[in-house]
Order: C-alpha cells, then structure tokens, then sequence
C-alpha cells in the first residue's frame, strides 16, 4: 500500500508538478488566514470599554454569610486574619495597576461576644483620616473614640450600610473576617486581565464563588461562535480548492485507475491509495502552515495586537488540525470515489 501510494505520487509530480504545488500552496495560505483571523476576533472582542457597573465587576465570595444552619461563631471563627487577606489583597491590586479600582470588602467583626457586619473600602480617593471609621454602634455617636483590637478609632460619621466602615483599608484591624470582595474597575478587562486577576484570588484565597463581568460572558460566546464559523467557512473552501485540484488530477489518472483494476486491485484500494495521497499533503500543507505562522508571523501580528497572545495555545492548533483534516477527507472522499468506482468498460470509452 505504502510502496504503491509513493509510486503514484511519484509518476503524478513527474506528469503535472504544478498542480501538487498549487495544492500546497493553497493549503498554507488558506490555514494562515485562519490562524490570523482567530488573533484579530479575539482582539476585536477584547477592545470594548463598556460604563455599566455589571461589566466592570470581579466578585468573589469566601463564606456564604445567609447560611443560617451554622452559627456566627461556627462560620466566622475560622476565616482568615485580615492582616493576611490584606498581604494577597496587595498581590491582586498589581495586576491592575493601569486599571484604577474601588474595591470593597465585606466582612464581620466580634465586639462584646457579638459578630457585626464591617466594611473595608479601597478608592485612594478618600476624604477620612487613618484611622477614622464609619460606624453605628450602640453607646457611641460621632466623634467618639473607640478601641479595636489594641488600635484607637475616631468614628467620623455615621454608618448607613453596616455597623462599622473602614474607609481607609490600610487601617482596618486584624480582626475583621473578609466574607467578600467587589473590585470594580474604570475599564471593562481584557479576557487576559480578568483571566489574570481570578486566578490570583483563586489561588490566594481558594473562594466557594467567583464571578467575572457579565459582558465578558456574553462576548466569550460570541467570540468563540464568530471563530468556529469563520474558520469552518475558510477551511470548506480550502478544502473545496483541493478538491478541484485533486478531481482534475484524478481525471488524467483513469488510464491508472484501469490499469490498477485490471491487475485486480479492487475499488476501495483504488480509493485508499488517493485518501492517503491527500492525507500526505493536507498534513504537509498544515505542518509548513504552523512553522510559517509561529517563527515568520506570529510575533508581527503580537507587535500590533499584544493580547492575543493566549489565543495561539496548543488547543487552537490542534481543533483546527483536526477540523481542517476532516472536511478536506470528507471533500477528497466524494471526490475520489467516483473515479475509483467507475468501471473498466467505462474507462475505455474515454478518450
């Protein structure tokens, strides 16, 4: 099989060189376009800055504070010190540096045996001095001092969201347990920004919920549809293109399909020898297509666009391998089948 599919390609390169080339060339050129039109829809994708609030947002929740078939002491005594959770806060914050951030923590805090609910804001635009607070607690009004863990609090107003405010984050005392935090950003992040940031509170905090914006959800499946059609449709007609090339070459190759028969090869050798022909160079096409692309190409199209660099994964390459080298068998094999099954006596009619 192997010997018999060289000889034929062999006499074929011999009689029309070409036309394999042509083949080959169109292969490259048509899987080239795919690789870059994947980079730009994501790029395309990635460049809106929407106003809402909901596409600005990265939540992430560390305990579920309305699961009221555990005790305040059960659910809150073994949250982490705020002291640490401040230590990765500051981790995450350099992630979007160029991306200014409010940021707000809501937690709970234990004054006289009772857990309070406690806020933690971080603007850098705050009128308070360090170590004002925002509270309402019974017993105190504005301008009282108070003493939380060992630190002297002046509450500077009162709270109309939570019992205590810690407006200035910086300053907030080590006993309060982060139940959640809302980062909201002034621009909507890139997929590699958010991607970047959820990993790191993922990683930091381990949280029972995470929620990116909703917008990128949206573009993501608008995004990946966009590509999957648009690279379906440029590997049809790559495929179709051979397909005429290989059935005008399977035209001149009757006198060898005779031949083959009459020497008792039956149909679905006659079929097999061609399928791993186009097989040969769809393979070849894409190997030289990938090279051209990752060491010529690729680091020109990331000059201009430099966020898509996560799109050219090892999952990109292989789905449209795999994708490219299913619709151009299944083109070949209508193809060639008509020509492997016609019958001697009709192929000596031919002129």
């Amino acid at each position: 099989m192997f010997s018999q599919l060289l000889y034929t390609m062999k006499n074929s390169l011999r009689a029309k060189p070409y036309i394999y080339l042509l083949i080959l060339f169109t292969q490259i050129i048509s899987l080239l376009c795919v690789f870059v039109c994947c980079g730009l829809i994501y790029n395309a994708f990635t460049k809106y800055k929407e106003a809402s609030f909901e596409s600005r947002c990265i939540y992430a929740e560390f305990i579920n504070v309305y699961d009221d078939t555990v005790s305040d002491e059960e659910k809150f005594s073994g949250g982490m010190r705020y002291d640490e959770f401040q230590h990765g806060l500051n981790s995450v914050k350099e992630l979007f540096e160029n991306n200014k951030a409010n940021i707000l923590v809501h937690g709970r805090i234990k004054m006289d045996g009772e857990y309070l609910s406690a806020s933690v804001f971080y603007n850098g635009t705050s009128e308070y001095q360090p170590y004002d607070i925002v509270a309402t607690l019974d017993g105190y009004n504005t301008s009282d001092h108070i003493n939380i863990d060992g630190t002297n609090y002046r509450i500077a107003a009162p709270s109309e969201t939570s019992a205590i405010c810690f407006p200035v984050g910086e300053n907030t005392p080590p006993s309060v347990v982060p139940c959640d935090i809302q980062i909201e950003l002034e621009h909507q992040p890139t997929y590699k920004e958010c991607k970047a940031i959820t990993d790191r509170i993922t990683m930091l905090f381990d949280p029972i919920n995470i929620a990116e914006p909703e917008n990128l959800k949206l573009l993501d499946v608008q995004m990946n549809n966009t590509q999957v059609t648009l690279s379906a449709v440029m590997l049809v007609i790559a495929a179709l293109n051979c397909g005429i090339c290989y059935s005008y070459i399977n035209d001149s190759r009757r006198k060898q399909f005779a031949i083959y028969k009459i020497c008792g090869a039956k149909t679905r050798d006659c079929f097999a020898v061609c399928i791993a022909e186009a097989a040969l160079y769809m393979a070849s096409g894409f190997a030289l297509a990938y090279l051209i692309f990752e060491y010529l190409l690729k680091n020109i199209l990331l000059s201009f666009y430099p966020n898509i660099d996560c799109v050219y994964n090892a999952k990109l390459y292989i789905c449209v391998l795999c994708a490219y080298a299913a619709i151009t068998l299944a083109v070949m094999s209508f193809s060639t089948i008509k020509y492997a099954n016609t019958p001697i006596a009709e192929e000596r009619k031919q002129p």
